[in-house]
């Protein structure tokens, strides 16, 4: 249930601060967007979207997608991970790009996924 709140202390400098559970039930089906909004109290991040692959070994290997976000200076942020391809499941993973707090936080108000037509109209 939303809203998600997380916290950190990234005195040790991980790399990776935050990531959802892997989600595989999706009220949209065929989805080509996702998107996720929330806040943090510093700017100094990279979403990332990691689609897994279950690999015959039992190990499972990720596809990594970048997104393309804006943060604000209140710490509002919005993230848009466009998809080339279907995917069946999938988490957020929030990675430290020069993180200056020493406590990192961060709310996710709502993560949603979308099917947006990519063809073009004819006049």
């Amino acid at each position: 249930s939303y809203p998600i709140t997380y916290s950190l202390n990234v005195m040790d400098k991980t790399s990776i601060l935050y990531e959802t559970p892997v989600a595989n039930e999706f009220p949209v089906k065929d989805f080509n967007i996702i998107g996720v909004n929330g806040e943090v109290n510093d700017p100094n991040i990279i979403f990332e979207l990691w689609t897994p692959a279950y690999n015959n070994d039992g190990s499972v290997t990720y596809t990594k997608i970048p997104g393309k976000s804006k943060i604000y200076p209140n710490g509002r942020f919005w993230v848009k991970f466009e998809l080339n391809q279907p995917v069946n499941a999938f988490k957020i993973v929030v990675i430290n790009n020069g993180v200056k707090v020493k406590n990192f936080y961060i709310k996710i108000y709502e993560i949603e996924v979308f099917k947006i037509s990519t063809s073009k109209k004819k006049n």
